[in-house]
């Protein structure tokens, strides 16, 4: 029911896909056979200690990473909010249940600010077809998702502007649209983006996606990390950070 909900929601394909992840290798063990009424918050924390001393576990005797912990944390409480709006139980036992520290210095994901003089080089470094993209993500502050799903007709190079209306799920092969209200916005473009888009246009077929792969699909940003951003970032000599740290 949970996952029906939010999938009706519109959530993002990776997050639905975590949260199964999540309920079944954590969650549903222990808690899958009670009333959800029925479950007390001293039992989600012996729950959590086992699960940090290594009494629930893949491998018995072996503790999990802060950061699982905590993703089974989250998705806890989602699901008892999610008890409590359909009126299941009366209170959520884990609302103010702080999550274990740790989790954080344990995220792969290398992630900053660039400084300016990153940019310039980056920016000197990138080649003709990728400028654009870069340009995008860096000036506008698009997000990759949010560029990956940007079409033409969104585009307005005489205006001088574009609007954000979606974002691509590549793990769902889906348009999604943003997570909020707010999300859907149109934003100026510098007289130098124009330029570099339009010079784009004319390279490509010029409707349709604006970042297109070979097959007019939606790119796949695995491939843009690999074929672009890390060979870019070499190139230019700065931090390896990801995509996102240019927003």
């Amino acid at each position: 029911m949970f996952i029906r909900e939010r999938t009706a929601r519109n959530r993002r394909t990776s997050t639905l896909v975590c949260y199964a992840t999540v309920f079944k290798c954590h969650l549903l063990p222990t808690f899958g056979p009670r009333e959800v009424g029925t479950i007390r918050r001293s039992d989600i924390a012996e729950h959590f200690d086992a699960m940090r001393d290594g009494r629930v576990s893949a491998s018995p005797g072996k503790p999990l990473p802060a950061a699982t912990i905590n993703r089974a944390l989250r998705a806890m409480k989602a699901v008892l909010f999610f008890a409590l709006e359909r009126e299941l139980v009366e209170r959520n036992v884990m609302q103010r249940f702080r999550p274990f520290e740790g989790g954080k210095s344990e995220r792969h994901v290398s992630r900053g600010t660039f400084t300016e003089s990153e940019v310039q080089a980056l920016m000197a470094a990138a080649r003709p077809h990728e400028r654009s993209l870069i340009g995008l993500l860096c000036f506008v502050g698009l997000r990759p998702g949010e560029a990956y799903a940007l079409d033409w007709s969104a585009v307005d190079l005489e205006a001088g502007s574009l609007r954000v209306e979606r974002s691509w799920d590549h793990r769902g092969a889906k348009f999604v649209e943003p997570k909020t209200a707010a999300g859907v916005r149109v934003v100026p473009l510098s007289g130098w983006l124009v330029a570099e888009l339009t010079a784009h246009k004319e390279r490509s077929v010029g409707s349709g996606l604006v970042f297109a792969g070979r097959t007019g699909n939606a790119l796949n940003p695995s491939n843009v990390r690999r074929d672009i951003w890390l060979k870019l970032v070499k190139r230019a000599g700065v931090r390896q950070l990801d995509l996102y740290s240019l927003r």
